[in-house]
């Protein structure tokens, strides 16, 4: 916005200049080039976080609470090893898979007699509590991932899958059977 006798003109920058000689627009000026205002801005903010909040939550609720009983079995069974509990589907496969993440307090990776043991005490036990706080008729698979951080680089993992009915140790390729049958079965299309 322009005050009356002053002279207004485009300078060779592209700006605008006033002919009192500062250089500077007026409050006026300014704010009429604003496209958004402050206040909106910062409003707009606050909405995004109370969505975002509000979708974390419904996604807690519906998703992860009813593993918390669960969860806090396991943690109180295996102190520090900050345990997650979560059901997924395997990939390509219709297996509903109870997956258990927690840290161990030894090398999963290290092939011993002594691992194994341990590997197998943690595996019934960790049954044994989803049996108390799970229904586990609506699972096949139970995967145990365990991990062992050594250094901020380095981790030691790995997953563990067992059927739930005849409690067999199944391989990776067994739990995603149908995924790798299809991909047979799409690269023999291609040859």
């Amino acid at each position: 916005m322009v005050t009356a006798g002053s002279d207004v003109s485009d300078n060779s920058f592209g700006g605008t200049a006033t002919s009192s000689g500062t250089g500077f627009l007026s409050q006026a000026d300014k704010n009429s080039d604003r496209v958004v205002s402050g206040r909106k801005v910062v409003a707009a903010m606050f909405a995004l976080g109370i969505v975002a909040t509000a979708f974390l939550w419904t996604y807690w609720k519906l998703r992860l609470m009813p593993f918390m009983p669960m969860q806090e079995a396991l943690a109180a069974a295996f102190p520090n090893s900050s345990p997650r509990v979560d059901n997924v589907q395997a990939k390509g496969s219709k297996a509903e898979v109870l997956r258990v993440v927690m840290r161990s307090e030894f090398d999963p990776t290290e092939d011993s007699d002594i691992t194994g043991e341990k590997i197998d005490a943690v595996m019934v036990r960790t049954r044994d509590i989803a049996r108390d706080h799970v229904v586990l008729s609506e699972y096949e698979i139970l995967a145990l991932h365990l991990y062992l951080p050594v250094k901020e680089q380095q981790l030691f993992q790995k997953t563990f899958f067992r059927d739930l009915d005849t409690w067999r140790e199944l391989d990776v390729s067994d739990v995603m059977a149908d995924e790798i049958s299809s991909d047979v079965r799409k690269n023999r299309l291609k040859i």
